[in-house]
């Protein structure tokens, strides 16, 4: 299979850095606390909300971010670096 090669912008590295800080305010023990309560993470989803990243792929006009695919999984792999990946399934991402 051939591999792909993308390098990102500043801005796109810079939305990855500022999803991978966010993240670290969530370490491994509030996702294992959840996980043994079975829990929704609400206060995680909250911040990604809050901070613009669940609605990333829909259009401004309709209030999301509108940014582009690329964006839009540079993010998750900065949410899945973290071990945020049950989160990124409860939200929909």
């Amino acid at each position: 299979m051939a591999e792909i090669r993308i390098t990102l912008t500043e801005e796109q590295q810079a939305l990855r850095k500022a999803v991978y800080d966010l993240c670290q305010l969530y370490p491994g023990a509030y996702w294992r606390e959840l996980d043994e309560k079975r829990e929704y993470p609400e206060a995680f989803v909250q911040e990604l909300t809050k901070a613009g990243y669940l609605a990333a792929l829909i259009p401004e006009a309709y209030g999301g971010g509108g940014l582009g695919i690329l964006e839009y999984y540079g993010d998750r792999a900065a949410l899945r670096l973290r071990g945020a990946k049950s989160a990124l399934s409860a939200a929909h991402c």
